[in-house]
């Protein structure tokens, strides 16, 4: 078979680099390939298929040192994650992303977590344009192998840089068509971003690479106007401020960066213009800010890789130029001597691909074989008459007139080579190639739900009574509509339908190869059939919106793989006993006015028991206690709670999240919460202080907003690892004791309270602040000259108090003094 790639990705583990490559052979669906480097006997070796071919992805190395591969191109965005294990060389399909996304970053936080940041979803068009560019962003836990939502950047991004800082937090760099020259930090601990200064150039396709004394050097990009850079600028997280640093020799774009053991950063290849692929490579040495040439690769490369291997040496793979194939050539840099030698070759030509740096020392190499043309050679249909128009011979040609107007359709190629083109409104017809002839057909909809009738998954997708996007191979579900992916063997093993729903068709329960299901939408309601029990290969429900009158049939418990469970019903009263068999479920939220909790929950090993409607009295006995091991977050109203008792054996519990209405006092059971990092009081209570034997020693946040708060829970200030504080809505005058926080105080909230002054001790705070609310108090001015002294304050909110026009003025020249502070009048 005669392979040409599409595009790679690079990492590196003690002494391995891994590659990953998908492959496009005539009309056959892409197979993905990835192979290692093996460093210490510099030899490339295959490691098997991924289970879905990709694109502009990415790879990140875990924690556990396996590698998290997530999203990517292949005709449209993939939401599909998977992890590869370096020990028994393995790829396990892991739960989608919310998006999918193409040219976004992923990067692998400090706390295990791991930070997919914006990207675009949609399929890279013909003349290389992009389109449904995202500013979402989304953690995966790594612990669990789930998804969660986190917020949004402040920014839509693609092809921008990611750095992890030394203080964990993460920096994104351009990308940007609103704002070419922003950039802003996320912070983990907060799950919020704050915008940094602008650079002084704006920069797509650069790189950005964290030095050794804590800066961010950024290189070369586009500028947005069809002009390759040289110049360089160097980020200050501890002053949040960019300076311009020496220019590179040479102008370039889709270049790598590698921080080399000495310190110094080695820029290699890219492209220089139009017309010209650069084989030079330079260093820049953090001590002089200068640029000096070092020796020339063997070729020139642009979308190759670098990776820094544990001798110190620098391998590049992979890349191509304007004039050849992308090459399957790779290369070794000795910094000691300034030298490049030919290394042994790569199985595949890659491009665009990943490079990860395994704890081996191997290099896992990812991504897809390329040519030139960057965009896989596809067709489409287009309205009346029908053309389609193929990529690959860059030509039209009428192919025949369907017999009604058509939009929002759906068409799927048939086992027979047939056509079936479905739409709402009009019956369905046939189109048959070798005639070139449609065929009108009855239109199939299913009044019951018979699964015998179905022949296979693609005959139950054929049934439903509304547009579906069936994703062959790879995944290309977005928020825009109801999805399936089906897998090689022609199965369904996704189905997701987002935003407002389609009509009921619970033919989708005849789907039996799901390992997910997502019905998240706000009407209509559907019911849930007992049928759902046959959903044995499913690790994931969301079943956002069941009918009235809908119970969860007790053949739920049936599905011995499923891990993650989230229900919405307004009327539901009971869960079914049944799912205390659900031996895997880790994670349960269910959103109804529950009467009681099954004791049989208290037998399964959740780590997250969601129930914020829950409308009984109490849990069973001893129901907290079993669950103790375990359980880690736990959300429940207790508004109707007679008794706190089982609260005092939730020892190993991390953050408790209740809600109440009218609740006087702190359970003096929570006191028992040893391990508690978080707590929330949701709802209109009438709380005016905690408890003196509250634990404190491990608590990171407290938000008790909308409460009788008069004075600050100084005990609470006493915690050394307390980074939020919320008490908006309470009664607040006076908050000088805040300076007697000893923690890293980092988010405070004290909106709509009554504080008359803002003590100008604030500015103690000034080693850890970095948002400040304000607002809606009794304010008549602020001490600004204090404020301007905390350095890591990004955003301040005084709107809605009693200050001036004349003061605001006098305000906003102070405030001037310190352009990193947003300050909201």
């Amino acid at each position: 078979m005669n392979n040409k790639p599409t595009c790679i990705t690079f990492f590196l583990m003690l002494s391995t680099l891994f590659i990953i490559i998908s492959t496009n052979s005539g009309n056959a669906l892409p197979i993905s390939l990835r192979s290692i480097f093996t460093a210490n006997k510099s030899k490339w070796s295959e490691t098997g298929h991924l289970n879905n071919p990709r694109l502009y992805h990415a790879a990140s190395l875990l924690l556990d040192g396996k590698v998290l591969v997530t999203g990517g191109e292949a005709d449209d965005a993939c939401s599909t994650a998977e992890l590869y294990d370096p020990i028994s060389k393995n790829w396990t399909k892991c739960y989608n992303m919310f998006y999918g996304r193409w040219a976004h970053t992923a990067t692998a936080l400090r706390n295990g977590k791991v930070l997919i940041a914006v990207g675009y979803v949609g399929e890279l068009e013909p003349l290389g344009n992009v389109k449904y560019m995202y500013n979402e962003a989304e953690l995966y836990e790594t612990s669990t192998g789930y998804w969660f939502h986190t917020t949004s950047m402040n920014i839509e991004r693609y092809f921008h840089t990611a750095s992890l800082l030394q203080n964990g937090n993460v920096l994104v760099v351009g990308g940007s068509d609103d704002a070419p020259n922003s950039a802003e930090i996320y912070d983990p601990k907060m799950e919020t971003w704050i915008n940094t200064t602008d650079m002084h150039y704006a920069r797509r396709w650069q790189t950005a690479t964290v030095l050794k004394n804590g800066q961010v050097l950024v290189t070369g990009g586009w500028d947005f106007s069809s002009n390759m850079m040289n110049s360089a600028e160097i980020y200050d997280p501890s002053t949040n401020t960019w300076k311009v640093v020496g220019s590179m020799n040479y102008k370039r774009c889709f270049h790598t960066a590698t921080l080399l053991t000495n310190g110094k950063v080695l820029v290699a290849g890219g492209i220089y213009d139009d017309h010209n692929i650069v084989n030079s490579t330079e260093l820049f040495d953090p001590s002089t800010e200068s640029w000096t040439i070092t020796g020339n690769m063997t070729q020139g490369r642009y979308l190759h890789t670098a990776s820094l291997l544990k001798s110190g040496k620098v391998l590049v793979s992979g890349g191509g130029s304007f004039t050849s194939e992308f090459s399957t050539d790779a290369e070794l840099y000795d910094f000691s001597i300034g030298v490049w030698t030919n290394t042994s070759s790569m199985n595949y030509q890659r491009a665009s691909h990943t490079a990860t740096v395994l704890a081996d020392g191997n290099v896992l190499v990812i991504g897809e074989p390329c040519d030139n043309i960057i965009h896989i050679c596809s067709s489409q249909i287009v309205c009346l008459p029908l053309i389609a128009i193929n990529f690959c011979r860059r030509g039209w040609f009428n192919n025949g007139r369907m017999n009604n107007a058509r939009w929002l359709h759906t068409a799927s190629v048939l086992s027979n080579g047939n056509d079936l083109v479905i739409d709402i409104d009009t019956n369905p017809e046939l189109y048959d190639p070798s005639t070139g002839i449609w065929t009108l057909i009855g239109k199939p909809l299913i009044s019951s739900l018979n699964c015998t009738q179905y022949s296979s998954d693609l005959d139950v997708l054929h049934s439903l009574p509304f547009n579906i996007t069936i994703a062959n191979g790879t995944t290309k579900c977005t928020p825009r509509g109801p999805c399936a992916t089906i897998n090689s063997h022609q199965q369904v093993t996704s189905f997701d339908v987002w935003n407002r729903g389609p009509q009921e068709a619970l033919q989708v329960y005849c789907l039996t190869h799901l390992s997910q299901l997502r019905l998240q939408f706000h009407e209509p309601q559907w019911h849930i059939p007992t049928e759902i029990g046959d959903l044995t290969d499913v690790m994931a429900l969301y079943l956002e919106n069941i009918a009235d009158g809908s119970d969860i049939p007790e053949t739920i418990g049936k599905l011995t793989n499923l891990e993650w469970l989230s229900a919405t019903a307004w009327k539901l009263t009971v869960l079914p006993d049944s799912l205390g068999n659900c031996k895997k479920l880790r994670f349960l939220s269910i959103a109804a006015p529950l009467k009681q909790l099954p004791i049989s929950l208290s037998l399964l090993p959740l780590a997250n028991l969601w129930v914020t409607y829950f409308a009984g009295s109490s849990v069973p006995q001893d129901f907290f206690h079993s669950l103790n091991p375990t359980l880690k977050t736990l959300r429940i109203n207790i508004s109707k709670f007679e008794s706190f008792d089982s609260f005092s054996t939730l020892t190993n519990l991390e953050v408790l999240e209740v809600v109440s209405t009218g609740l006087m006092e702190v359970p003096v059971e929570f006191n028992a919460l040893t391990s508690i990092k978080g707590f929330h009081v949701a709802g209109k209570n009438n709380l005016s202080r905690l408890s003196e034997d509250f634990p404190i020693e491990n608590l990171e946040r407290l938000l008790l907003e909308n409460n009788c708060f008069t004075k600050l829970p100084v005990q609470a200030l006493l915690s050394r690892n307390l980074e939020a504080l919320e008490l908006s809505g309470n009664r607040l005058v006076d908050i000088s004791e805040i300076v007697l926080a000893k923690g890293p105080l980092q988010d405070v909230r004290f909106s709509n309270n009554k504080i008359e002054t803002l003590p100008e001790t604030i500015n103690k705070l000034g080693d850890s602040s970095q948002s400040l609310y304000m607002n809606g108090n009794r304010l008549r001015t602020v001490p600004a000259e204090e404020l301007v002294k905390m350095k890591k304050l990004r955003l301040l909110d005084i709107s809605n108090n009693q200050i001036s026009d004349n003061e605001k003025a006098r305000l906003r020249t102070i405030f001037a003094a310190n352009p990193s502070l947003h300050v909201q009048f």
